[in-house]
């Protein structure tokens, strides 16, 4: 189930090193689910119900979304956040896709992968300007 979790080019020594106890353990029941979404290769509840990515479901969603998506990322590939972003421009509350491509936004980070979006030793600089605008709005 996992994949590449980080680029570890991306990473400074320290936080690699440290790696192993900034995650420790992990919460069985979410594996479970995690494997369960994988293996189906869809979001659901934790019953197995495809409750959320039903048109009723993208009508309920009206705030604003902003999905950063490492480019290099072997875990979550790009494909999924362009199809889970064209998904949103369709089926998202704003009511029409001019609405919605104003609520939901999809910010490609080249030579990046997952976690090191947020960890790498250069994340304050290439990738943190992007997630403060995406609070921001």
């Amino acid at each position: 189930m996992y994949g590449e979790v980080v680029r570890h080019d991306k990473l400074d020594k320290h936080t690699h090193d440290i790696l192993y106890d900034m995650f420790d353990r992990a919460n069985l029941t979410a594996i479970a689910h995690l494997a369960m979404m994988t293996a189906r290769r869809r979001i659901l509840d934790k019953k197995g119900n495809d409750t959320y990515l039903t048109e009723e479901g993208g009508r309920r969603v009206k705030v604003p979304l902003t999905l950063i998506q490492g480019m290099a990322n072997g875990l979550f590939r790009p494909r999924g956040a362009r199809e889970t972003h064209e998904w949103l421009l369709e089926h998202g509350g704003g009511g029409t896709r001019a609405l919605n491509q104003g609520l939901f936004k999809l910010v490609p980070i080249d030579r990046y992968g997952h976690l090191d979006t947020f960890i790498g030793k250069d994340a304050h600089r290439d990738t943190f300007p992007e997630i403060i605008c995406a609070l921001e709005r």
